[in-house]
């Protein structure tokens, strides 16, 4: 069993970062770390995920049938009490043993963290949550 579990938000976690998410209907920006490895997770509510479907299957170029990303987490709605409870209960399941936690921290290269440096948001919003 996990010893240590953090939640790190790369834009926050307060209210406003909250209500910002949850008018969009999906996070990106969620990192969970579990005894020192990192693990990037995207929470989608199914009308989202509906919806990036219908864009993925609209492109005849790009049109495969489906849509797929590593640390999809579909939830009801988003909000960091079901995030809290949907990360608790996949620990709980070994959900993480089956993804390739990262050694680092990979906020650097990701694309959330490239978008925030070109939109000129404070990354110092940064907040981390421990779950256990």
């Amino acid at each position: 069993m996990a010893e240590n579990v953090l939640i790190h938000f790369l834009t926050g976690n307060d209210q406003s970062a909250e209500n910002h998410y949850a008018q969009k209907a999906y996070r990106n920006d969620v990192v969970v770390e579990i005894d020192g490895l990192f693990y990037e997770v995207y929470f989608y509510v199914e009308s989202t995920m509906k919806y990036e479907m219908r864009l993925t299957m609209k492109d005849e170029i790009t049109a495969s049938g489906f849509f797929s990303m590593p640390g999809l987490i579909v939830v009801e709605d988003i909000s960091n009490e079901i995030i809290y409870s949907a990360i608790d209960q996949l620990v709980d399941l070994k959900y993480f043993d089956w993804l390739v936690g990262k050694r680092q921290m990979p906020i650097n290269n990701r694309f959330q963290n490239l978008w925030s440096i070109m939109s000129g948001i404070d990354s110092s919003k940064k907040s981390t949550y421990k779950l256990r």
